[in-house]
């Protein structure tokens, strides 16, 4: 599995916005339904985050108001796919991994986590070159579905 270290260090990449090839090949839809999948799979460990000895409220509301950053980017992406959307999302995800950080997280935490990247890495494959995740699109999508039910 990959740790939190890890995560943290490929997602730099993706703050690059403009020198990364645009997202050919993705429809609007799939983009935003790939970014909701990703909001609704970090919005369903929020209760495992909030659990964890070390998480204090400031730390967790952070977390929540960074994942509706998320959803409001799913949402808001209905007119053009590009790089910036997904290096916004990935500096969210950035934001999250980096407060959590340090904090024994339980390991679905860390599994919903990854594959957040994971699918961020496959609209931004310069991040998956930085630190290779080791799940494909299909397999992140499905491990993102099963968190959000």
């Amino acid at each position: 599995m990959t740790s939190r270290r890890a995560l943290l260090s490929s997602l730099p990449a993706l703050t690059i916005v403009g020198l990364l090839p645009g997202c050919a090949g993705f429809s609007i839809s799939q983009t935003s339904a790939d970014i909701s999948m990703i909001a609704k799979g970090v919005k369903a460990i929020l209760p495992l985050i909030l659990a964890v000895t070390g998480i204090g409220s400031p730390i967790y509301v952070t977390i929540v108001a960074i994942v509706d950053e998320i959803s409001a980017l799913a949402t808001a992406n209905t007119t053009a796919v590009g790089t910036s959307v997904w290096s916004n999302v990935g500096a969210s995800l950035q934001k999250i991994v980096g407060l959590l950080t340090g904090v024994h997280v339980p390991i679905w935490v860390n599994t919903v986590l990854s594959a957040a990247v994971a699918l961020v890495t496959s609209y931004l494959p310069v991040m998956g070159a930085a630190a290779p995740i080791g799940m494909t699109p299909d397999q992140a999508r499905a491990v993102l579905t099963a968190a959000g039910k």
